[in-house]
């Protein structure tokens, strides 16, 4: 695999970023989807044995990249309006950012930096605390990404995100990079996937799950081996399930988002899966709340809460 170091500079952008220091714990009361619990044998059910599916946001303008802060603060992205919105766990958004070039997928670190898909400018861009932005990443050898699409923090430093020609114009894109700890060094570490999309990681950062998507038709999501160096090896099948985005409980299951919600083992058995509004497609999801057992999800149209027996990573 091929290396380089991008160049790293600010944009001119200014905001005003006021967030509240509270953290939110209120939960899901109102019953509107029940959980789905047909056609399978064994396990299946366990995960949302008591959970329900509630709306907390009705109408969006495209809703992705669920993220909770280290003190709490939960946000998604409105793609439509490049927006990152700050939301409660009983519907209320109560702030906003604006994010010049994009926000399609949107990560948070230790230290409160936004790590994000900026899908309009092709950057991956950290916003830091105080309202700096900085290019991390927005070409590979020359070329420059095509829409970034999601991102993944490996647990011991750097991230790994997807790249995605949606067009499949100009045979560029539909890669995944890992950017090494440093923050300068990006390595392609794929480019045999038509559509990647998604990408999360296990819990102990051994194993990369990256969804990929078929427009108009089901998708599929692949597991690879994560060498010590940031590199993918021994890509397999995991599941014939996952559209876009995903998360991974404390156990090392993954949850697979779609046109509805599926969980599947570290093996590869399917777990459980719920049911969301009809016609809403759904973009992502991310473990938030006090107990992390409150899982954020967010689709074309909406924005949901759905509780867990297990506790997300």
């Amino acid at each position: 695999m091929k290396s380089h170091t991008p160049s790293v500079h600010y944009l001119s952008a200014a905001i005003i970023l006021l967030i509240s220091l509270s953290t939110f714990s209120c939960y899901p009361g109102k019953v509107e989807t029940e959980s789905v619990h047909s056609s399978a044998q064994g396990e299946f059910g366990r995960i949302f044995e008591h959970g329900t599916v509630r709306t907390l946001i009705e109408q969006t303008d495209f809703a992705e990249g669920p993220a909770q802060t280290s003190r709490g603060r939960i946000f998604y992205c409105e793609k439509n309006v490049r927006t990152i919105r700050q939301i409660t766990l009983d519907g209320k958004t109560v702030d906003k950012i604006g994010t010049p070039g994009g926000c399609n997928g949107l990560a948070i670190d230790s230290d409160g930096n936004f790590l994000i898909c900026a899908n309009e400018s092709k950057q991956i861009v950290r916003m830091s605390p105080d309202g700096t932005f900085t290019v991390l990443a927005d070409s590979y050898e020359g070329k420059p990404l095509v829409f970034p699409n999601d991102i993944w923090l490996h647990p011991r430093g750097g991230f790994y995100f997807t790249d995605t020609n949606f067009s499949g114009v100009g045979g560029d894109g539909d890669d995944v990079y890992h950017m090494a700890p440093d923050m300068k060094t990006l390595t392609l570490v794929d480019h045999d996937m038509p559509n990647p999309n998604g990408v999360t990681g296990s819990p102990d950062g051994t194993t990369l799950y990256v969804s990929n998507f078929h427009m108009g038709a089901k998708g599929e999501t692949y597991a690879f081996d994560i060498e010590p160096d940031g590199t993918l090896e021994n890509k397999r099948l995991f599941a014939w399930a996952g559209e876009d985005g995903a998360a991974v409980d404390s156990g090392g299951n993954i949850y697979l988002t779609g046109k509805t919600l599926t969980v599947w083992s570290p093996g590869g058995i399917k777990l459980d899966e719920i049911a969301f509004p009809e016609r809403e497609l759904l973009t992502n999801c991310a473990f938030v709340g006090p107990d992390k057992q409150t899982l954020l999800v967010t689709g074309w149209n909406g924005v949901y809460s759905v509780r867990t027996a297990i506790t997300g990573h």
